[in-house]
């Protein structure tokens, strides 16, 4: 069975931008892991972040925690996962997930404007 060796984050902010993950690459190598952090470190944002590309997006929220509410400036965020096959030597980046936030606004003269 395939396994995930590396997931790479880009961009990623998340509790009101007070924390960001400006580029982070987590190396599992392809082995069971355990991700121990401090209360509020940040442990369900790394799930919630790694489990997107694969669940439909009516499946992303987790509890309070609504999906989009973690992309608010005007950065995408990427999230990349890159698999270990069963020969356990070739890799592959297999899945990549882009999201990018804009506000559509429509000012007094009715125009619409994409921020």
């Amino acid at each position: 069975m395939s396994k995930i060796s590396r997931i790479r984050i880009l961009n990623l902010g998340y509790n009101h931008d007070t924390i960001k993950i400006d580029d982070e690459t987590f190396d599992f190598g392809g082995e069971s892991t355990l991700i121990s952090l401090r209360n509020g470190g940040g442990k369900s944002v790394l799930v919630q972040m790694i489990m997107s590309q694969f669940v439909n997006k009516s499946f992303r929220d987790l509890g309070d925690r609504q999906f989009k509410s973690y992309f608010t400036s005007n950065r995408p965020t990427f999230i990349m996962t890159e698999w270990q096959l069963d020969n356990n030597i070739t890799r592959f980046n297999s899945s990549t997930l882009c999201i990018y936030y804009f506000r559509i606004h429509t000012n007094k003269m009715g125009i619409t404007i994409i921020k």
